[in-house]
């Protein structure tokens, strides 16, 4: 019973610990970069428990014998798919990165540049620019896109034309591709190289940087 309290108090604490050093809203990658910590938490703490339910298999006797054996078993495998899916989401992060490398040289031209957007119901927008070649939402993928990451980058555009009041361009950029820009179901999407040179040359109309700052930062 000592060691079961031992672990609750040790899976609070990475939880808190989690929360704290996840606390890097605003910066690219932000979102998917604390939920791979939280899943690496999880890891940690169904790896703790597959120890501890190894330890009592150790002198279970009875039912305990057989139960305690299958349920060091499941943790196991548990912590294996938590840690797994913390390695995706890291090198979704680390895509997010990328591009937020690439978006730099219009931040210096005078555009607005924002990263890691959170919306009320749930989920973020990787990546928001705004400048003289108009607004943009842009979802971040590594290096290939399905339909719902279509739909992903849609949704985003909506979201922002419904809260900043203005025509909002979708972009889906694919971080470790060259892809000169093209358009799918109305979606611009393109490789991380030549995304800030596709911004750079759109025609407007120029977005009001100062009104967008205010309706996403207010």
């Amino acid at each position: 019973m000592g060691a079961a309290r031992l672990v609750w108090r040790l899976a609070r604490l990475l939880w808190r610990l989690a929360r704290w050093a996840g606390d890097d809203r605003g910066r690219a990658g932000g979102f998917v970069a604390r939920t791979a910590l939280r899943h690496r938490v999880e890891a940690a703490v169904l790896a703790a428990l597959a120890l501890l339910a190894a330890w009592g298999a150790v002198e279970a006797t009875g039912p305990l014998e057989l139960l305690l054996p299958i349920a060091c078993l499941a943790l196991c495998l548990g912590a294996w798919g938590s840690w797994q899916v913390a390695g995706r989401y890291s090198v979704g992060a680390a895509g997010e990165r990328t591009v937020a490398k690439r978006l730099r040289v219009l931040e210096c031209s005078g555009w607005l540049v924002l990263h890691d957007l959170e919306r009320p119901r749930g989920g973020n927008v990787d990546h928001l620019a705004a400048g003289p070649g108009g607004a943009f939402t842009i979802e971040t993928k590594t290096v290939r896109y399905t339909e719902a990451a279509l739909d992903q980058a849609l949704g985003h555009a909506r979201w922002a034309e419904a809260r900043l009041r203005l025509s909002v361009t979708p972009v889906l950029c694919l971080a470790r591709r060259r892809d000169l820009p093209y358009e799918d179901r109305g979606v611009v999407v393109c490789g991380a190289t030549e995304l800030a040179s596709f911004l750079a040359r759109q025609p407007g109309p120029p977005a009001d940087t100062e009104h967008i700052a205010r309706r996403l930062r207010g």
